[in-house]
């Protein structure tokens, strides 16, 4: 460990503002609640915790390869299986939603479906979860 590491005036540690929903006078009183969709390996969420401010209260992953990642690095956390399924009150209280969702269909090198395309079209499914988690 070199002394930039330890040296708060190098890396000082990350804060949320003053004002944010987790916070009050002397720390934190609880983490942010993070509802993670279309998960991957679960980039969002570890950049989020990292902050020391977040914590990942489910995911939200389609493909085994990731969803067998999730559970090895976030044992304590469900998986659910499919976006189109998911209720908003199997997550519990949630404060943020993360979602990188599917682009294939509006991407120069798709087909050209559009924002409506089978997988980009999933964009819908966040929309209906933030409406039911408000």
């Amino acid at each position: 460990m070199t002394h930039s590491d330890t040296d708060p005036a190098v890396n000082p540690e990350p804060r949320l503002p003053a004002n944010s929903p987790g916070l009050r006078a002397g720390g934190f009183s609880d983490k942010l609640r993070v509802l993670d969709l279309f998960s991957g390996i679960g980039g969002f969420s570890l950049g989020l915790e990292r902050t020391g401010g977040f914590e990942t209260v489910a995911f939200c992953e389609i493909e085994p390869f990731p969803r067998r990642v999730l559970a090895k690095h976030w044992p304590e956390v469900p998986c659910f299986d499919d976006v189109r399924t998911l209720e908003g009150a199997s997550c519990g209280r949630v404060d943020v939603i993360t979602a990188g969702f599917p682009c294939q269909d509006i991407s120069l090198s798709g087909r050209g479906e559009g924002i409506t395309g089978a997988r980009s079209g999933l964009w819908s499914e966040v929309a209906r979860l933030v409406g039911e988690l408000r």
